[in-house]
């Protein structure tokens, strides 16, 4: 894939010692809530969604941390700095604006096979904009909903690294979530994601740094634009920049109810199972 030869230096990168413990903790938080609730182990997932997709997540997870800063450090930044020089200039550009991209749902028209695709932003609203897009447009479908970054570099719209397939019915749920989790005062943000990292080293599943990005660091990240901790509504921008989990945990917890039926304990509250799409 085209993006993926764009990021393989930085991807490189982000298995440096100093951003190594900070990328696990942060994949952690992306599938936890989920994986929990099933009892798996994060190298359990393969076996059962497929290598693929699981990494679909590392690659939200890593276009996540490209996101965030950590005590003033950004991992885009911190490789531009040093590695800049062996990217090409469009390269540089690309790299800088997928850590200002924040991934948002969209609705998929007017596809034109191997050339591109109009995207509707269901959660800012607004008109759709084309997406110049070759390679994956020969697996999208009019009317499909996809969770993803996209990235304006040059007056050209492209995708990110990550795509997410969702389902209407999983599609309403991000939706509904999201219209939620606006409306909660940054403190209230701030306070639920702390809680949620706070839960994964309750199960060991954060890991402290020796070199790299320290645990309260990384709790302050996670905080991300609810950091100041005020009474302001979070809004759809802020809240989109502190909880990209949602649209992993989200697309996760559905296809594990496609392929195991609900965790055990609430298999009377489940619905008729979704189709499953190989896409996903």
């Amino acid at each position: 894939m085209a993006t993926a030869h764009k990021l393989e230096r930085l991807t490189k990168w982000a298995s440096r010692p100093e951003w190594h413990e900070a990328m696990e903790n942060l994949l952690d938080s992306h599938v936890f809530l989920v994986t929990g609730r099933y009892d798996l182990d994060l190298d359990e997932l393969a076996d059962i969604i497929g290598e693929t997709a699981v990494m679909n997540l590392w690659a939200c997870t890593f276009e996540d941390m490209l996101s965030r800063d950590f005590d003033g450090r950004n991992l885009a930044e911190d490789y531009l700095k040093r590695r800049g020089w062996k990217e090409s200039a469009s390269n540089r550009a690309y790299i800088k604006a997928l850590s200002d991209a924040r991934m948002s749902l969209y609705e998929v028209s007017g596809i034109k096979r191997g050339q591109g695709f109009f995207a509707r932003d269901l959660m800012r609203g607004g008109e759709p904009v084309w997406v110049n897009e070759g390679l994956r447009t020969h697996d999208l479908a009019e009317g499909d909903r996809l969770a993803a970054r996209i990235v304006e570099v040059n007056g050209r719209a492209e995708l990110g690294l990550a795509t997410l397939w969702f389902s209407l019915v999983a599609s309403e749920e991000v939706i509904e979530t999201f219209e939620e989790l606006k409306n909660l005062s940054r403190k209230e943000m701030a306070g639920m994601m702390t809680g949620l990292v706070e839960a994964l080293e309750a199960e060991g599943g954060m890991a402290d740094a020796v070199d790299g990005i320290s645990l309260e660091e990384f709790k302050q990240a996670i905080a991300g634009d609810a950091g100041d901790a005020s009474d302001e509504p979070m809004g759809i921008e802020a809240i989109l920049a502190s909880s990209p989990e949602q649209f992993t945990n989200i697309w996760l917890e559905h296809m594990l109810d496609r392929l195991l039926g609900p965790p055990s304990g609430l298999e009377d509250d489940a619905d008729e199972p979704e189709e499953i799409d190989d896409r996903k």
